[in-house]
Formats: structure tokens, sequence, C-alpha cells
């Protein structure tokens, strides 16, 4: 992967993906964001990814599409400017370069541990790994920041906006002082997602990195 312009889900700040989570609107959103675990099995989002550099200035934007089955299945794409394709299956997490035509896999668990990720899943490992606070109303969004127990850890913190106890604006910062902002759109609560979506196929003439049967 081209680390100036792309970011592995597996390190932040790639997924980018956070915390896509909230419940009905109330005078807690930390206490939403753990109701909404329990409320959602599902999810699938449009979104917009920008990054940012130290000054706030905006250095690449990407467009693409979400979709998650918990506790642990993920499809996450990113379909302009380029196309990249991170699937996770529940056993293994793909992740489909289509500029370097390579493949890498690693197992699910792997993957999860200790990185950003695991906020999908939800379950007890969330508060084990992650120290979430509630902050003050800004733009008319109800934050929570998210930091990771883990002082080693590349993900620095992570702020989550609810706007109507919907996810509308999540914004990351990793050690490097970089910051993404992911904006969500159309986003749909417990769909109905065919199981394909979460299965992943090896395209011919790639190079795969990793092992394959698990």
């Amino acid at each position: 992967m081209q680390p100036h312009r792309k970011y592995d889900l597996f390190r932040l700040p790639g997924i980018v993906v956070i915390v896509l989570f909230s419940s009905l609107a109330s005078a807690n959103s930390v206490s939403d964001l753990k109701a909404f675990y329990s409320k959602t099995t599902s999810l699938q989002t449009e979104f917009r990814q920008l990054q940012l550099d130290e000054q706030g200035v905006v250095t690449q934007s990407q467009e693409g599409r979400f979709w998650l089955q918990r506790p642990q299945k993920l499809r996450w794409v990113y379909e302009r400017p380029y196309r990249q394709v991170m699937v996770n299956d529940g056993e293994r997490f793909w992740l489909h370069d289509d500029d370097l035509a390579q493949v890498t896999v690693r197992p699910s668990s792997e993957a999860l541990q200790n990185a950003p990720l695991l906020l999908l899943s939800g379950g007890p490992a969330l508060e084990a790994q992650f120290e979430m606070t509630e902050l003050a109303s800004k733009d008319g969004l109800d934050w929570v920041e998210i930091k990771p127990r883990e002082k080693e850890s590349d993900f620095i913190s992570a702020r989550m906006g609810l706007r109507q106890g919907i996810p509308s604006v999540l914004e990351l910062a990793d050690s490097l002082g970089q910051q993404t902002r992911i904006l969500f759109m159309n986003l749909r609560l417990n769909p109905r997602i065919d199981a394909n979506q979460f299965k992943f196929v090896i395209p011919d003439g790639v190079e795969v990195i990793g092992d394959t049967e698990g």
C-alpha cells in the first residue's frame, strides 16, 4: 500500500469507520452509543472521507460505501478517486488494492485486536479497550470522544457527532498529527444485507499476502 495516500484499516485511520453507532437522542451521548449496540444488527451508509494536515487543510478526498453485519462482518469500499475493498467475513480480514494488484489477508482476531475496528463489534471488549467521554454539543451535533486505553496504540482519539441520534460526522486523530473526517450520508439502520457482501473472492492476477486458509 502507498502510505502517502492510502490508509490501512488495520492501523488507524483507515477505517475509518470507527463508530457508527447511537440510539435515540438523549442527554447522555455515551449511553446512546452503548444502547445502539444492543439494538443494531446491521448498517449501510455512503460516506465521504477527508484527510487533513496539521493546519486543517484538506489534502485528500475519498468517497465510498460501507456495510456492517454484527457482530464481526463488514465491507468497506472506497469507490472514488480509486478503488480499494476491505472485507471482514468473521474469520479473515481481506484488503484488496486495485492499484497495487494486491490482496492482503489476516485473521479477523488479529485485525481487530487493539484497533479501531474493535468498535464495530461492540460488547465487553469495547469498554475494555476504549474510554468514552461525553462532550459538549456543538454545531447542532451531540459529541462523544473515544480514546484507546492502550498507550502504544497509533490511534490517539476519535470524536463522533450525532444529529438527532444518527451518526453524522466522525473525526479521527492519529499519532502523526493527521486528521481524518468522515461524513455519513443516507445511513440506514438494520437493513437486510445480502450475505455475499461479506464474502471475498480473490481476483485473478493479483498478489496474495497472508494465509488464505486461516
